[in-house]
């Protein structure tokens, strides 16, 4: 990592590396007009970033943050020096000191290109941990420019909304769309069940996608370097314990679905609130379990990709599944959900991503957490 000094900052030409704690790269003397700052984070879509910098040139100063370094060498297959030659100063992400974090920086516009999911909810709630989200507060707070090009999304929400609007809208399409009639029934029901198809499709390949993603082609980014322990099984063994668990749990929740309709009549609850909850329940023992072991060990990263990876799961793959095998059966299922159901979904990412974008952890925010999703509980309970 180059490094100079704050005396270096308005004076080095070329780049340097000269020792302090500030992790910035000079290239030229200051000039007075205002800059162009750029934030590049830890975000896929680096070429975006680059050809941005390449366009500016001595005009931009850039902010690179330490995750963003990673991601920089993977898909741009260049060297930090490389990837932002022609930028005037090159600040690293965890310089609070740099110039940018003080109103007095003269700059005109903040881009920041790509901008993780992480950084825009940081700048949306007003928490500035590290330069660039800093930055972002001083151009909201001096009314300058800010351009975010975010380049994740939570697809599972938006694949599960929109069928759903489609089917609320046209049962009044005055209201969404004045002076269209309403479709006929068995035209309505075509076209919900083709989009459910597609979805589905897309959902599924995502899903596939994102495996190669974390497990192939970036799966640095998601490796945690934990020290070495000794195995107490061996290879073999554990294959085979798994696949008697994961056959044991699949006879189990048979079990559970064929007993679910004695069980609402027996204790008088809706089938809704014993697929939601119960069956989640049941149905995810063993991910749940796993969470709070490797929780109780400190290994939070590992704790939260099981949690969230485990939700992500069924939003990507069961449901898309479900939707193929229902027009295998014969018995073609819409993917369609109640307006208080996505609710529910929309809240549960919302809650998730408020108290993960920190990457800490408290008992507290565990406590919230569990009282929303005994708010949600208690709803469907009543829900008819």
């Amino acid at each position: 990592m180059f490094k100079v000094n704050s005396y270096h900052r308005a004076r080095t030409a070329g780049w340097s590396a000269e020792g302090s704690s500030r992790r910035i790269v000079c290239r030229a003397s200051v000039a007075d007009e205002p800059r162009i700052l750029v934030g590049v984070t830890g975000a896929s879509g680096m070429a975006y970033a680059r050809r941005l910098i390449e366009a500016l040139g001595d005009r931009a100063d850039v902010i690179v943050t330490k995750d963003a370094e990673a991601v920089i060498e993977v898909e741009a297959g260049l060297p930090l020096e490389a990837f932002v030659a022609g930028a005037r100063t090159v600040y690293g992400g965890e310089d609070l000191a740099a110039a940018p974090a003080s109103g007095s920086h003269r700059f005109r516009a903040l881009v920041v290109v790509p901008c993780s999911g992480t950084t825009l909810a940081k700048i949306a709630t007003g928490i500035a941990d590290n330069l660039v989200t800093r930055a972002a507060a001083v151009a909201l707070k001096e009314r300058r420019v800010l351009i975010l090009v975010p380049r994740e999304t939570p697809l599972s929400v938006i694949a599960l909304a929109l069928p759903a609007l489609f089917y609320y809208s046209s049962l009044a399409p005055g209201v969404f769309a004045p002076g269209t009639a309403p479709l006929p029934a068995d035209e309505e029901r075509a076209r919900l069940l083709a989009l459910s198809l597609v979805v589905g499709a897309v959902m599924l390949a995502v899903y596939l996608l994102g495996l190669v993603y974390s497990l192939v082609t970036h799966k640095h980014l998601f490796h945690e370097e934990v020290p070495a322990e000794a195995a107490a099984w061996s290879k073999r063994k554990a294959l085979a314990v798994m696949a008697l668990a994961t056959g044991g749990v699949a006879l189990m929740a048979e079990a559970l679905v064929s007993s679910v309709e004695g069980l609402t009549s027996t204790l008088g609850l809706s089938e809704l609130f014993v697929g939601v909850v119960i069956v989640a329940i049941v149905g995810n023992a063993a991910e749940h379990s796993t969470a709070i072991l490797v929780a109780l060990k400190n290994k939070m990263d590992l704790a939260f990709q099981i949690a969230a990876g485990s939700s992500a799961q069924i939003a990507l793959f069961v449901a898309p599944v479900l939707i193929f095998y229902s027009f295998a059966i014969g018995r073609p299922m819409e993917l369609v959900f109640e307006v208080f159901e996505l609710f529910a979904i929309a809240v549960a990412v919302a809650v998730a991503y408020a108290v993960s974008i920190d990457e800490e952890a408290n008992w507290f925010e565990g406590a919230l957490l569990v009282g929303v999703y005994v708010i949600i509980c208690a709803v469907f309970f009543v829900h008819p």
